[in-house]
């Protein structure tokens, strides 16, 4: 008997956890009723000065790719570049001094 009380006080428990975990609280609020005195966005209405701005902001992401593209190629390229040259120079004159033939000295 006392077993069994404990066990449903341990039940009783474990279950009000559970719930206490998963409630769920929404929060609802009214939005203020359209009138028709309020401005309509009217997309046939051309504003010069919105499409100017627009195009700077386009004109600006633009410059700052290409100031990426440019920072990248310095940072990775010109090493590579002088890597590559480096290396061929240094095969190119191998090669001579073997006369003309593979660099390595068992396979000619």
């Amino acid at each position: 008997m006392i077993n069994d009380k404990e066990s449903k006080a341990k039940q009783k428990a474990y279950y009000e956890k559970g719930v206490a975990l998963s409630t769920v609280r929404i929060t609802l609020n009214e939005r203020p009723p359209i009138t028709f005195d309020d401005p309509v966005d009217d997309p046939k209405t051309w504003n010069p000065k919105e499409t100017f701005t627009k195009a700077l902001k386009s004109v600006e992401g633009g410059a700052v790719a290409v100031i990426d593209a440019l920072i990248f190629t310095a940072v990775w390229g010109v090493p590579t570049l002088m890597a590559s040259v480096v290396l061929s120079w240094i095969y190119k004159k191998a090669r001579s001094k073997t006369g003309g033939g593979s660099i390595n000295p068992l396979v000619n």
